[in-house]
This record gives C-alpha cells, structure tokens and sequence, in this order.
C-alpha cells in the first residue's frame, strides 16, 4: 500500500482552515456551563451571501410569539420557548423521548459590518432565518470635507 506524504504547504493550509474554525465557533456563545432544566439549544447555521449575513435557527414546532431576537451592541441574542405538546392520554409508557423542549437563549456576535436596522426576520418549516445586510466596501471611495474658514 502507498501512502502518500503531505506537502508543509497543504499541512500549513490545513491549520488555517482548523484556527479558521475555531475562530467562527468561538462567536458563539451559551448563557451559564449547563443547560438548565426544561433549557435546550437549537441548532445554528451563520452564512453570509455577497449582499447579506444569514443565521438560520431550528425552530421546530414554534411560531413568532414563541420567540423574541433582540440586538445589544454587536451581540444578536435569540430567545424563545418550544412547548411540549399535551399529553396523550393513551400512552401508557415512554420507551424514548428525544425531543427537546422548554426555553433557550443563543448569543451570536455579530460583525459590525451590517445595517442591523434594516435586518429582517422569516419563520417557516421550522426553520427561523435572520437577514442582516452588509455595509457596502467603502474601501477607495473619497469623502472630501469642506473646510469653514474662521476669523
């Protein structure tokens, strides 16, 4: 069997792509160490396009008063509830559950970048997505000030 050795660069490339990650993974943050109970943390995905930052938000099961986003400085925070549903009566016992349920909150930090002004927000199949615009590169662009003469 042939093995075929690494080259330093692809090795180099490798490890900027792994601190690359762990650079985008430690803009997440979680309230407290521990879950509490009745707490669960829905599943994220944070992307951006050429024109906006997306962050889409499992959110199975829940409507738009179940949850509440709230921007402090260049933190998104999202909050919300997913509510068990009413026992059924004719369930004797659980062999499994699952499923989570009960409150969550995400801390997602965000770029400064972005015209959280004009950011929206869309709930549909479960899925809760946040679109924030991107400022548009101001790099090479000129802004003359006016000079006012005093006496």
């Amino acid at each position: 069997m042939v093995q075929r050795q690494r080259s330093p660069s692809e090795g180099i490339s490798l490890q900027k792509e792994v601190n690359k990650l762990f650079e985008q993974l430690a803009h997440f943050e979680r309230t407290g160490t521990e879950l509490g109970l009745g707490e669960w943390f829905p599943s994220i995905d944070v992307f951006e396009t050429n024109d906006n930052l997306l962050i889409k938000i499992e959110a199975p099961g829940m409507n738009k008063n179940d949850l509440s986003i709230v921007c402090h400085g260049h933190k998104l925070v999202v909050t919300g509830e997913k509510k068990r549903p009413k026992e059924d009566k004719r369930v004797a016992s659980y062999i499994c559950i699952e499923r989570s349920f009960g409150r969550f909150e995400r801390t997602i930090q965000i770029d400064p970048a972005v015209q959280m002004k004009k950011a929206s927000a869309t709930l549909g199949h479960g899925v809760l997505t946040i679109t924030m615009p991107k400022l548009k590169d101001r790099r090479g662009s000129e802004l003359r000030l006016p000079i006012k003469e005093i006496d």
